[in-house]
């Protein structure tokens, strides 16, 4: 699997991504009434794996919600997005960092400068600062993290929880 990055928990800037409209979405804004986010970086239409490793997530994303909030960014523009989105049938909210830094500033992005695959798992304070607690990056052509593999990055979760509810 791709190399994890434990660290001790990093404050970072509240970026600013597109959905698929075009429109600014801040990254706080992404954590809905969850305390975490689990973002999973794609690299984009142009990538077969990327594709697949999103269906699966997208297969999930009941259970993923449950847990935090969630969402897939990637490099491509707005326009991009929104139709491979419907082409795949995604349910899940895909974002474009297309213009910004946050592929680059959280190192998700190669010596070329194309977007890498990864997940990052971030926490929303009390004060509203996001910190970064985890991130597993996938080095090209490396097994990605299942989605059993990234809801275990996630603090506090109870997968038993998730399959049958709590008891």
């Amino acid at each position: 699997m791709g190399t994890e990055t434990k660290e001790k928990p990093k404050v970072i800037e509240d970026y600013v991504l597109m959905d698929n409209e075009g429109n600014q979405v801040r990254l706080s804004s992404l954590f809905g009434d969850k305390d975490y986010l689990i973002v999973l970086h794609n690299m984009g239409k142009s990538c077969p794996n990327s594709a697949l490793w999103g269906d699966e997530f997208n297969g999930m994303l009941k259970a993923l919600e449950k847990t935090a909030g969630f969402c897939i960014v990637g490099p491509d523009d707005p326009q991009t997005q929104k139709a491979y989105v419907k082409e795949r049938g995604w349910l899940a909210k895909l974002y474009s960092a297309r213009g910004g830094t946050f592929i680059k500033d959280l190192g998700f992005e190669d010596e070329e400068g194309d977007a890498m695959p990864g997940v990052s798992i971030f926490q929303k304070g009390r004060d509203g600062k996001i910190f970064r607690l985890e991130q597993t990056n996938v080095p090209k052509d490396d097994r990605a993290p299942s989605v059993l593999e990234v809801l275990w990055m996630v603090p506090d979760v109870e997968i038993k929880d998730l399959a049958w509810g709590k008891s």
